[in-house]
């Protein structure tokens, strides 16, 4: 029995010892493992340490071919947006009740304008309608637009028609609305060479009647004596009147009638 326990306690020692020199090595070999792992980050970052800075991105700049495109879209962006507004174009002409209200709204600031910088005011009414038809049209556009037109009033309205876009267009308006009888202070000269046409036929038609009586007056004046023989001898020639053997009778016939008056007139004088 003695034995036994003697056996037993040496197992039990033996145990103890295989348990404590198990720990012994499993915290030996976690040292080892993290000094590792802490050689490996150093290393990771002086290695990163060492490594050049990664250089920043460059911002692309656009190409001429890019630029060239951008225009291109440009160019067919406003060419679209022309022939939109042409398009819409061929209905104004036809629109009188739009141009009549858009005019008489109008009319007052494009006065105003056209005087301030010398402009022909239907030419820029004309302007006004067919912007505000294709599209929106304020004041203050009006307003950049005569100053880019100024002094344009010395021009025809053909030349200055051209400055303009649409000009076409603001042409064929203001010929078939006369666009310029919205503005009658402008035609001063017209009216005037109206008045003057009757004046002048007045004078014309008082200076003949004045010259009619002049000549009656300077006619020789025909006694009744001798106006009764004239009658008598142009019916002797066969003529109704002495004015009838005037004019038809041949020159003989017309020298002794003559004589014959003188004759009949010197006798009854005798008489």
């Amino acid at each position: 029995m003695k034995n036994f326990f003697e056996f037993f306690g040496f197992l039990s020692a033996a145990g103890m010892s295989a348990v404590l020199i198990f720990l012994f090595i499993g915290k030996k070999e976690g040292l080892k493992n993290s000094d590792k792992d802490l050689q490996v980050s150093g290393y990771n970052i002086a290695a990163d340490s060492d490594m050049p800075a990664e250089p920043r991105a460059i911002a692309m700049r656009p190409s001429k071919g890019s630029k060239t495109s951008v225009k291109k879209e440009r160019a067919v962006q406003e060419t679209a947006s022309e022939q939109s507004a042409s398009e819409k174009l061929k209905y104004l002409y036809d629109d009188a009740e739009f141009i009549a209200t858009t005019s008489k709204q109008w009319k007052s600031a494009v006065k105003d304008a056209s005087e301030e910088y010398n402009i022909k005011p239907q030419v820029l009414l004309a302007h006004v309608l067919v912007q505000s038809y294709t599209g929106s049209y304020s004041k203050s556009q009006l307003r950049r637009d005569a100053v880019q037109h100024a002094g344009e009033r010395v021009k025809p309205v053909s030349a200055a028609v051209k400055t303009y876009p649409f000009g076409w267009s603001m042409q064929k308006v203001m010929q078939q609305y006369d666009l310029l009888r919205y503005f009658p202070e402008e035609m001063p000269t017209a009216s005037a060479s109206v008045r003057m046409t009757p004046e002048k036929k007045t004078s014309i038609k008082g200076e003949t009647k004045a010259a009619k009586p002049a000549a009656k007056s300077s006619a020789p004046q025909v006694s009744a004596v001798e106006d009764g023989f004239r009658a008598m001898v142009a019916k002797d020639n066969g003529f109704s009147s002495w004015a009838g053997l005037q004019r038809l009778a041949d020159p003989d016939t017309k020298t002794a009638a003559q004589k014959r008056v003188k004759t009949l007139m010197m006798a009854s004088r005798i008489k």
